[in-house]
């Protein structure tokens, strides 16, 4: 267990009066008709009243609901909560008005009249909790209220959704930081069942909290009533008859998870021919009132067999679930950890079974390779925006790319420009958006564009390659889940996975450190490491970046850190070992969160503007460019070039690296005097800091 998690078991309840307490008692019995909490609701609930924001990482089936409902019900003030689920918010919305809790939702279902009287009962304080999608807060009409509007509780349902590096980025999500501050900056309650330490570090970075002003709660992944599985089959006939077998076998409700609407119509249609009794399908793509049908049903156990994308099953208020079987590859460990982790929430015995063909795991990846970044297609989309008047808003139907109906990728371009500082979007409808241009689209943005979509495609691509490792493993499953989530799994249940059934177990004897010097010391960690971890070697690092790390043999984070191909988040991973291994030292304590300057080169790589970092990262805007001197003597990718060219137009840079070719040794006071105070000392720096580099890159050309 983790320091930060251990924190939380040994959490007391000081500065609660035993008055509230006993409200709180009272509540979870007389309102939920619940007799107990279950582990880590009370603490939870207990940190709300004491105003401090969380992020609470609790496995599908904790009770993350009851983690805000029942706060909801005892604050003086709105509790918002902010979730992408709108079939959910129903649901949540007419059980809660059943219990004489005042909710509503604020959804682009209701009718304006509607919505215009949730906002005004909002305004009169008449309301315990509202439910609002993250588009909403475009909304214009919620834009103008804000001022009037209350909030004692911002509960991001889905956190993992404001993380690009997570499996499920919404763009919309990274609009809660702003609608936060406008709302007067109430605590924030985060919640998700799956996130790396990774997506963990940037859910808080993107909502402005670090581990000093938020607790962060992570419960174990692991679910030991569920029995794990997976069967790699030679055809489609195989596998519909290992499907109808295990079905035929379970009398209680499965779930059925296809990899697209047509094959969800397609098993649908063909497993209610098959087990003669009512199957329903479930997809985006069909009216509202369908799937609010099919939930209803489901949840209310008049249906037991249910076919759907990875979309339906979030926020189900059924815990007795005991199959849950995929036919397709997830793309990701932490979307598959959501789908089987929606069996068995009673506790009892359940299994989870994954059922697919050799052409599923290639076809999972040409549905990667599709959103592959093209920076042709990208200088097209900015060429397009710089044909559009700056200044003033307007209705804006994005291109779409072939195969992105939905226009998400679109979306996605926007939304980057948008932290940039490039765009602004106020409102959104169908495909359409009301943007309004800030500054003329330069020629950086697209080099910007590219290299940030082509690091979230290789982050797709690195999750590809762990799920398949998951897929063809065959050591314990569920040591491999809990390892992918860099966690420790304390026990194996008796009843554990196919892997245990056949009697191979998941320790591998670490293999020992070659005599053949420190290159092949690192190569067997790697190994070790990637074997522990369940994924390729190259997951970890590549072999360029291990022959990089042997011939600079850092000495510290700082030093590892700036080794190409490392950067903060696998300095955090892998460092303590690596150091160890180059200094020949036992690990050092690791820390907590990425330093200051460590987040601002990520958000450099991101091309967010130098105020926006300074912001960010709570630094005075002299640090922050002292930061991105650093990055850019550190940086070895093209990302500083386009960085800078967004900071300093070409012409500025040309005469800076003029008056430093001319003065090499000038100070900065004395580049100053030199162009008449024309250009501040934060632009010398930086001007100063470009020509070093490509001085540098010139002299090593030769």
């Amino acid at each position: 267990m983790r320091a930060a998690d251990s924190e939380c078991y040994d959490m007391d309840y000081k500065g609660i009066a035993p008055e509230l307490h006993r409200q709180i008692a009272q509540t979870l019995h007389d309102i939920f008709q619940l007799d107990h909490f279950r582990p880590m609701q009370q603490e939870i609930i207990t940190s709300v009243f004491l105003h401090r924001s969380q992020l609470a990482i609790l496995p599908t089936g904790a009770g993350k609901s009851l983690c805000y409902q029942l706060p909801a019900a005892l604050l003086p003030s709105v509790t918002v909560v902010i979730s992408p689920l709108l079939a959910l918010m129903k649901d949540q919305v007419d059980r809660l008005q059943a219990l004489g809790i005042p909710a509503y939702q604020l959804s682009h279902w209701d009718s304006a009249q509607e919505q215009r009287r949730v906002m005004q009962l909002w305004e009169k304080g008449q309301l315990k909790i509202v439910f609002m999608a993250p588009e909403r807060l475009r909304h214009p009409e919620i834009a103008r209220r804000l001022p009037a509007l209350g909030c004692g509780l911002l509960v991001v349902d889905e956190a993992h959704s404001i993380s690009e590096w997570g499996h499920d980025f919404r763009p919309d999500y990274r609009r809660i930081r702003r609608f936060h501050e406008q709302i007067g900056q109430p605590p924030i309650l985060a919640l998700t069942a799956t996130a790396t330490p990774a997506v963990e570090e940037d859910i808080l970075r993107q909502l402005g909290l670090d581990r000093a002003s938020c607790r962060v709660i992570r419960r174990p992944i692991d679910r030991p009533n569920i029995y794990l599985g997976v069967d790699v089959v030679k055809s489609r006939t195989a596998q519909r008859a290992q499907v109808l077998e295990r079905i035929r076998a379970e009398a209680g409700a499965v779930i059925l998870y296809t990899d697209t609407r047509r094959q969800a119509e397609d098993w649908g249609a063909w497993l209610a021919r098959a087990v003669a009794e009512p199957v329903a399908v479930y997809h985006a793509g069909l009216a509202r009132d369908v799937r609010l049908t099919v939930q209803d049903g489901f949840a209310s156990r008049r249906i037991r067999l249910v076919v759907a994308t990875t979309a339906f099953g979030m926020g189900i208020d059924r815990s007795d679930v005991k199959g849950v079987i995929n036919v397709g590859m997830p793309e990701s460990i932490d979307a598959y950890s959501q789908e089987w982790g929606r069996a068995g929430r009673d506790g009892e015995p359940a299994w989870s079974s994954m059922v697919i063909t050799a052409s599923d795991i290639q076809g999972r990846r040409r549905m990667i390779e599709r959103d592959r970044p093209q920076r042709a297609e990208i200088q097209e989309f900015a060429a397009r925006l710089q044909q559009l008047p700056v200044g003033r808003p307007f209705w804006w139907t994005p291109p779409l790319r072939d195969g992105d109906s939905s226009g998400d990728l679109a979306e996605n371009h926007l939304a980057a420009l948008e932290e940039m500082g490039q765009i602004t979007v106020a409102s959104k409808r169908a495909h359409e958006m009301l943007l309004t241009i800030a500054q003329p689209i330069e020629d950086w943005t697209v080099s910007a564009l590219y290299d940030r979509m082509q690091h979230q495609f290789t982050r797709r691509m690195e999750r590809y390659e762990a799920m398949k490792a998951y897929v063809v493993s065959t050591t314990c499953r569920r040591q491999a889940v809990s390892g992918y989530f860099q966690q420790v799994l304390e026990q194996r249940p008796e009843v554990c996975c196919d892997c245990c059934d056949r009697q191979q177990h998941p320790e591998p004897p670490a293999p020992k450190a070659e005599a053949g010097g420190l290159e092949d010391r690192v190569r067997q960690w790697r190994k070790a490491r990637a074997a522990q971890d369940q994924v390729p070697s190259y997951i970890v690092f590549s072999d360029k970046v291990l022959r990089e790390l042997c011939e600079r043999r850092p000495q510290d984070e700082a030093q590892l850190a700036q080794c190409p191909g490392m950067g903060p988040v696998r300095t955090a991973r892998y460092g303590d070992d690596l150091l160890a291994m180059f200094q020949g030292e036992g690990p050092r304590a690791r820390k907590a969160a990425p330093s200051a300057k460590e987040e601002a080169w990520l958000l450099f790589a991101e091309g967010m503007p130098l105020a926006g970092v300074a912001l960010r990262v709570r630094r005075q805007p002299s640090t922050v460019v002292g930061y991105l001197e650093d990055w850019i003597a550190a940086n070895e990718t093209e990302s500083w070039q386009w960085y800078c060219g967004s900071v300093l137009p070409a012409d500025v840079r040309r005469h800076l690296a003029e008056a430093c070719e001319q003065m090499p040794e000038a100070s900065l006071r004395e580049l100053y005097d030199y162009f008449h105070g024309e250009y501040s000392f934060d632009a010398l720096r930086i001007g100063r800091a470009v020509h070093a580099k490509l001085g540098s890159a010139a002299h090593a050309g030769r």
